[in-house]
């Protein structure tokens, strides 16, 4: 930076780090011989505009082919200590208790920009996204560098990869580097990325003299060029006819990076079908499905006599191998909960006390709590539903539901009784969707006649459509993204909750059942059996039969009678999650092949 006389010279140096000094060649030196800065920054949000924070700053120094240099890495202090979104903090893992260790920025700016007398000119910082880097370093800069600017010129990663690369899925950081082999932390960690792009930088830099541009200048050059369109078909690692030569039977399938770490476990009827799905088209592809297969180098595969067995050999293995690609299934901090008979205690072991469960989490439980506390009350918890709702709404929609379902305000209510109320929900909400599908299926049969006879044109009748939030297979859907209800869709919003309740409660009595159990059905005119005990998988040819006097018998659901046995004593998430994918298994075949044998018989999802 220039200045009109050696005292405002000296100023700006100390100020920006940046020293008056001739040119040193280096513009027309090659690429690798410069000194750089390589910069990461997380933040709290997407721009300064938007509100978002500096969080945390990482940054090194050296040349392309120099990854030995100290990475230095700070959180910054966040003003009037805001906490941080909840959304960043599961990206990053960064936590507001970690803050204590936090930095101002201002310091964290002196120091960087201290360091950067080191690097020559012209100073080079090398950032993925540098756009991204760049606007919140140079707003650093404005409020804390007196004046100075940014005095690095930005050169982006993700940019000349653009160039190079136009047929890869993604050119992210994560699947860049994967492509190249580098193998990065599940969070997103400056430290880390400051890593990888040093090692990007090395290899873009070797890439680009391949086709000529080895200089700053012709970089540029190159740089201001459009980057073109993607050219032809995904540009992937991983072989062609590798994938090509899969079977094609049911089996379970890992996806993995040039190290061989495990990136994803998927579970397939065919694995030659299943696998190359993945890898056709572009359309319908989420941005984190591409930056997965971008990163894929290589594929194993175990065949399995079923596509029930490989559902159940991919929940452990999901668990063994906490695939960071993976997002159901996954071990993470759950727990299971068990419920006292009137479900005002829990805890997360099953005991004489404590026989309601396993439940998945406490959230189905905290709702059916909050909503009998406002009740009984008559104080309106303004996270009954989960989401910001103005209270004025949330009260009334309480008063619309309680009007419905004529409950006594001054007799009360109880947990166990919301529970039967949600039971009756679930129970007329599945003959409706019984009824729905008989109706579907005689439709179709009309529909086909009409083709038969040549009417294909004529306009086949509408179905009607129900609301299904309480019939999915995940037993963590309490959450409602609505931000403008109506009372009257608040009063029905509570009914789904306990409906979902409901069924978490049914569930937990089948999966029950399943502990202990035989399943007998046939795959590909072959007769198979998967037989359980205490929740593990065992050879259908030593298990035996079942123990009479089983707990998994209980009682008629119809007076919601829980005895107080300890199944599930000594047993966890990983089990859960086994006996849940059985569950949704069986009954899928049940629906299909009548010569389904389940032992014991299940008896409180299919009766209602």
């Amino acid at each position: 930076m220039n200045s009109s006389s050696n005292v405002e010279k000296t100023r700006m140096e100390l100020l920006t780090g940046v020293e008056e000094r001739p040119a040193t060649g280096l513009r027309g030196a090659k690429l690798s011989d410069h000194i750089c800065l390589f910069l990461d920054c997380q933040t709290t949000g997407a721009s300064v505009t938007s509100g978002g924070n500096l969080l945390e700053v990482a940054w090194c120094y050296g040349a392309s082919g120099d990854l030995s240099s100290d990475v230095y890495s700070y959180l910054v202090k966040q003003p009037d200590e805001i906490p941080i979104p909840g959304r960043i903090q599961m990206l990053t893992g960064i936590t507001d208790d970690d803050m204590v260790a936090g930095v101002e920025a201002s310091e964290i700016l002196d120091f960087l920009l201290q360091k950067s007398r080191e690097i020559s000119t012209p100073q080079l910082c090398i950032a993925h996204y540098a756009r991204f880097e760049t606007h919140f370093m140079t707003h650093l800069v404005e409020q804390h560098g007196d004046g100075a600017d940014w005095p690095f010129l930005n050169v982006c990663t993700f940019e000349i990869a653009r160039r190079l690369y136009p047929n890869l899925p993604s050119r992210g950081i994560r699947a860049l580097g994967g492509y190249i082999g580098l193998d990065m932390e599940e969070v997103k960690r400056s430290n880390s990325h400051v890593a990888a792009t040093r090692v990007i930088w090395q290899h873009l830099v070797e890439r680009l003299a391949e086709v000529g541009v080895e200089t700053l200048d012709q970089l540029q050059e190159f740089l201001a060029t459009k980057a073109g369109a993607r050219t032809g078909p995904p540009e992937y690692k991983l072989e062609r006819l590798k994938r090509l030569d899969l079977p094609n039977c049911p089996g379970v399938y890992r996806m993995k990076n040039q190290s061989g770490r495990i990136l994803y476990v998927g579970k397939a009827t065919s694995l030659k079908s299943r696998v190359n799905s993945h890898f056709r088209g572009r359309k319908g592809k989420t941005s984190k499905s591409k930056e997965l297969l971008t990163q894929v180098h290589s594929i194993d595969v175990t065949e399995c006599g079923s596509p029930l067995e490989a559902a159940l050999l991919e929940t452990d293995e999901i668990k063994l191998y906490d695939p960071p690609y993976n997002v159901s299934l996954k071990q993470r901090n759950r727990k299971l909960v068990f419920a006292s008979w009137d479900f005002l205690s829990f805890c997360e072991e099953q005991d004489e006390d404590h026989v309601i469960g396993p439940l998945p989490n406490l959230r189905a439980l905290d709702a059916l709590l909050r909503l009998n506390e406002t009740i009984n009350s008559g104080v309106i918890d303004p996270h009954l539903l989960f989401v910001e709702i103005p209270i004025e709404d949330l009260s009334e929609g309480v008063e619309i539901f309680v009007e419905r379902h004529d409950i006594s305000l001054e007799e009360g209510t109880t947990p166990r009784s919301l529970l039967a109320l949600g039971l009756r929900f679930f129970r007329s909400t599945k003959r409706l969707m019984r009824q729905l599908a008989m109706q579907r299926a005689l439709e179709l049969m009309i529909e086909q006649q009409r083709k038969d006879a040549g009417l294909e044109d004529v306009e086949a009748p509408n179905s009607p459509e129900i609301e299904e939030t309480a019939l999915t297979e995940d037993d963590d859907d309490f959450d409602f993204d609505e931000d403008d209800l109506t009372p009257e869709e608040i009063a029905t919003k509570l009914e789904s909750l306990l409906i979902s309740i409901a069924r978490t409660y049914l569930a937990s009595k089948d999966l029950t059942c399943l502990l202990n159990s035989n399943i007998r059905f046939n795959y590909k005119k072959s007769r198979r059996e998967v037989s359980v005990r205490n929740g593990q998988i065992v050879d259908g040819s030593t298990a035996g039969s079942i123990k009479k006097n089983s707990s998994a018998a209980y009682g008629d659901i119809d007076d919601l009678c829980d005895e107080a046995v300890r199944d599930w004593a000594g047993l966890n998430v990983r089990d859960y999650d086994r006996m849940r994918v059985l569950l949704t298994e069986v009954t899928k075949m049940s629906q299909t092949q009548p010569d389904v044998e389940i032992e014991p018989r299940l008896r409180y999802l299919s009766r209602w």
